[in-house]
């Protein structure tokens, strides 16, 4: 199959610099986002615990962009899958796009209701701002996953069909799992 047919790009000619970029200031938002709210709940934080979450955070966001190249790699490869790696890993960085869209609402939200003025997690939990944050960093989170089914069918040359069971099936499977651990945990 031609992809270049497909969407009128060729993934050969694709800059690697662009979606990097989106990576690294996702990596860079999400825990000020963070650092932003834990700071206007009242929660005492050190200079050195906001050091801390901003690497630990930071580095967390690319470790989940890694993952999401690598696990619909090696799936792929069970379909004799063209395309290079490198070429898919940096095109799926430009799933991060709904989640620093999602950073920007939530600092809308938190900016403009209510917070809250209690360290209580079980109170906090019940907050209908909290909740709504919450709730658009993980719908945000969420639509990354088509822009991989995307760039996985876009660059590796499998059929839709074969796109959906390499993303969809290895995070499934992720996602019962830790359900699982959690359940088992608690």
């Amino acid at each position: 199959m031609n992809t270049s047919l497909v969407s009128g790009v060729k993934p050969e000619t694709t800059s690697n610099i662009f979606p990097f970029l989106l990576v690294l200031a996702c990596a860079i938002m999400e825990p000020m986002l963070i650092n932003n709210l834990m700071s206007r709940l009242n929660f005492e934080n050190t200079p050195m615990f906001i050091w801390l979450s901003h690497i630990i955070i930071g580095l967390w966001i690319i470790v989940i962009w890694v993952l999401l190249a690598i696990i619909p790699h090696l799936f792929s490869l069970l379909y004799d899958a063209e395309g290079k790696f490198k070429l898919f890993l940096f095109n799926v960085g430009y799933g991060f796009i709904p989640m620093i869209i999602g950073i920007g609402i939530s600092y809308y939200i938190m900016n403009h209701h209510p917070l809250p003025n209690t360290t209580d997690l079980v109170q906090l939990k019940k907050d209908p701002t909290i909740k709504l944050i919450s709730m658009v960093n993980m719908i945000s989170m969420t639509l990354t996953i088509p822009w991989v089914i995307y760039t996985i069918y876009l660059f590796k040359r499998l059929t839709f069909v074969q796109s959906l069971v390499c993303v969809l099936l290895p995070f499934s499977i992720l996602y019962l799992l830790s359900n699982l651990i959690a359940s088992l945990l608690s």
